[in-house]
């Protein structure tokens, strides 16, 4: 039994145009296409429960990032607005970046670390850390 009577989401109608598949017709590719947007809403809904947040150990030594590490792939941007760290970067000619309220007078200096994926160092400090919040 075809779909077309089903009603449209937002989202699928707007599918189906972009792919020029029919509306409002009977048609198995526009019914394999939005159960095929279910699936997929279904499968990320399970994704989103199942799976852990992931955790980011940043080692600073002397106020300077000195490594990054997380259990699952992560990429961190660390901001600044303090004007030593200002100073510093905006010295190296980098661009700085403007917070949401867009204030110029505001800059920030950033850095951004693609994490070392390191399970070991990441738990060991995690479960750590965890014992001593349960005290």
């Amino acid at each position: 039994m075809s779909m077309h009577k089903k009603p449209l989401t937002p989202l699928e109608e707007e599918g189906l145009r972009c792919h020029g598949l029919p509306i409002g017709e009977p048609s198995q590719l526009s019914d394999a296409f939005r159960q095929g947007m279910a699936w997929q809403a279904r499968q990320k809904e399970i994704h989103l429960v199942t799976r852990p947040p992931t955790r980011v150990l940043v080692n600073l030594h002397g106020g300077a990032i000195h490594d990054v590490q997380a259990d699952s792939p992560a990429e961190v941007l660390f901001i600044s607005n303090h004007s030593s760290d200002v100073a510093e970067f905006m010295g190296e000619d980098a661009p700085a970046l403007v917070p949401t309220s867009e204030n110029m007078d505001d800059p920030h200096a950033w850095w951004h670390h693609t994490a070392e994926v390191g399970r070991e160092d990441v738990k060991h400090f995690f479960d750590q850390a965890e014992l001593i919040l349960k005290e």
